[in-house]
């Protein structure tokens, strides 16, 4: 998928998910609750901004985000 420019997962845990928008977008993400980690998605992203992917995710998922600069804190609702 890097090949083709695009970010994408299949089922996967938050916990992979994380490490792979960390790197994408080059953000650090900070999990609140442990249990947010096995939340799991799928789902391909290629020209979303880091916040169009996020409010994608809290969508499928209940969490609450806030961004600082490069480092967003996730938390359960």
């Amino acid at each position: 998928a890097w090949t083709e420019d695009k970010l994408i997962f299949y089922k996967e845990r938050f916990d992979n998910v994380k490490v792979k928008l960390e790197r994408w977008y080059g953000v650090t993400i900070d999990i609140q609750d442990p249990e947010i980690l096995d939340y799991r998605f799928t789902g391909t992203f290629d020209e979303e901004t880091f916040e169009q992917a996020l409010l994608a995710l809290k969508k499928a998922a209940r969490f609450d985000y806030q961004i600082k600069k490069k480092l967003v804190t996730i938390k359960p609702i």
